[in-house]
């Protein structure tokens, strides 16, 4: 009697080093602008990314897709609990009013750190518009595991405040989102 043996398949690979999922509540973020956002942060985006496609043109029916030159990233939305005083939501407010400067020049001014003076005399740090924010990603044990780093963001939107009297059931805090644009995004597993 013959025995066969069975190979395994090569392209089967072995087990990766960590079998434990991501869980959707270890994350802490990290934002300079925005101080008083990270303790009431419930919930954050790793945004996505797409590239383009450029399509060669064919004698034949069917145009051939090739991948584009240009990487482009969904926008970044955070969701977080309205303190008391409401200062996260009004920090949030007043950097886009700075930034837009739509009620008073002024407070571009008092962003960027520009010189008052009646013509613009090139003063100032635009840079200050923009802020870095870091999502940091835990294991289960709470330590931190990942770093995902986004360049230059601004907020591109400042969701509504409900306040309801009918909320029926117990206690329900106001939450609000926002979303950012920014340049790029790295990840890291170190800080």
């Amino acid at each position: 009697m013959t025995t066969r043996q069975i190979s395994t398949a090569t392209w089967a690979g072995s087990l990766p080093d960590n079998l434990s999922y991501l869980a959707p509540t270890q994350f802490e973020l990290l934002v300079k602008k925005l101080p008083n956002t990270k303790y009431f942060a419930t919930g954050v985006n790793i945004p996505s990314v797409n590239i383009g496609e450029t399509l060669q043109p064919t004698r034949l029916g069917a145009n051939i897709k090739l991948p584009g030159d240009k990487v482009n990233y969904g926008e970044m939305t955070i969701t977080f609990i309205v303190d008391e005083n409401m200062e996260n939501w009004t920090e949030m407010f007043s950097w886009m009013e700075g930034i837009t400067a739509s009620t008073d020049t002024e407070k571009y001014r008092l962003l960027t750190g520009a010189s008052k003076s009646v013509k613009y005399d090139g003063s100032g740090d635009a840079t200050e518009m923009y802020s870095d924010m870091t999502i940091v990603v835990t294991t289960a044990a709470n330590n931190p595991n990942r770093y995902i780093r986004i360049q230059d963001a601004y907020p591109s939107s400042l969701g509504e405040i409900t306040m309801d009297t009918t909320v029926a059931g117990g206690l329900s805090y106001v939450t609000c989102t926002a979303s950012f644009q920014f340049t790029s995004f790295e990840i890291a597993s170190t800080s």
